[in-house]
């Protein structure tokens, strides 16, 4: 059973609103929330907005792995361009320049997770789709996605040693999904595939 965020919130029985998903968005990681709880905004007007309105302000910089998580388990279109918009993003708002603080690398690197997450639990099959043909495209250092990073990891020393890093975070998605995929036995997401060919 999952406790809606309204509980978390105090406030049992009503539907969820803007104020107690910026509330999830401040406790998510110090109180253990699940993803799940994320997901129960997906239809709250003004949710997508608010997030990647924080993802542009400084001084909500320790928020932004929670706020990409949390676009990851809202899991629509709108969400998904805007993780791979930060993701991609040249600059650092911290800095101002393409050397990126230690916050917002790990940020950065938790759209891989996300990613993984909209492939498994977006309400979206299109969605999931993306997601996971995003993945298959990030799984190799000379990926397109990755020559299209122009930002400075504070971690290693060149770009090439950076994509490694992060082809290393797709990797761990990808053997986690394949487990997932394998249990859903992709019926759904085939029709999907097709329509996408066509």
């Amino acid at each position: 059973m999952v406790v809606s965020a309204q509980i978390v919130a105090g406030k049992p029985d009503t539907p969820p609103t803007i104020a107690d998903f910026a509330v999830l968005l401040e406790s998510h990681p110090a109180e253990g929330q699940p993803l799940s709880k994320f997901e129960e905004f997906q239809h709250v007007a003004g949710v997508r907005e608010l997030a990647v309105g924080i993802l542009h302000e400084r001084a909500k910089a320790r928020d932004w792995s929670n706020v990409v998580f949390a676009l990851g388990a809202i899991g629509d279109q709108g969400a998904q361009d805007e993780i791979e918009s930060f993701l991609l993003d040249p600059v650092d708002p911290l800095t101002g320049t393409s050397q990126l603080t230690s916050v917002t690398f790990e940020a950065k690197v938790d759209c891989i997770f996300a990613f993984g997450y909209m492939a498994v639990h977006s309400p979206d099959q299109r969605v999931r789709f993306e997601a996971r043909k995003f993945l298959d495209a990030a799984n190799a250092t000379s990926a397109e996605v990755w020559r299209r990073v122009q930002w400075i990891s504070p971690y290693q020393a060149t770009p090439e040693a950076r994509n490694k890093y992060l082809v290393s975070k797709v990797r761990v998605v990808m053997n986690a999904l394949a487990g997932q995929i394998r249990a859903s036995n992709g019926e759904g997401d085939r029709a999907v595939i097709a329509n996408v060919k066509h």
